[in-house]
């Protein structure tokens, strides 16, 4: 399984821009649900949860489609500016007791604009988005592990 997104991952690396993931927008089941928690897709992106601790449902879901939006705008807005890029990234985030996430562990696809699109499209705007607030106790470590793929082959 492992090898399979890896390749896939690194299959979406190419040169060029067009739609190369499906108009749905969001899968809960099928293939992906033994990997992924969420996978949000949109024309030119998707973002996938592969984990997520301490964080509830709706409000993961909320940062994930948002994140997914923000990619896809961000590719396309690339796109009009004639610097197409593609390339795919895993992000691990802590989000601390008052909801804002740390700085992420980023790990990027090769190819020309991969680095600049992740750091652009997939961290920036993961960064400026919140969580709620822990209620409770403090206890475990809360935070994401999430896979976002932009851009075609």
């Amino acid at each position: 399984m492992r090898a399979l997104t890896t390749a896939l991952m690194l299959g979406c690396a190419g040169a060029g821009v067009r739609d190369a993931i499906g108009e749905s927008r969001d899968v809960t089941g099928g293939p992906e649900a033994d990997r992924y928690v969420y996978v949000a897709r949109r024309p030119m992106a998707a973002v996938a949860l592969a984990e997520a601790r301490g964080l509830g449902d709706d409000d993961v879901r909320r940062v994930v489609d948002h994140l997914a939006d923000a990619l896809d705008a961000c590719v396309r807005d690339q796109a009009r500016r004639g610097t197409p890029a593609s390339g795919a990234a895993r992000v691990v985030a802590d989000v601390d007791d008052g909801g804002l996430i740390g700085s992420p562990r980023v790990t990027v696809s090769p190819g020309p604009g991969a680095q600049a699109g992740a750091l652009l499209c997939v961290v920036a705007p993961l960064r400026m988005s919140s969580f709620l607030p822990r209620s409770g106790d403090a206890g475990a470590t809360r935070g994401l592990a999430l896979e976002a793929t932009w851009g075609g082959t």
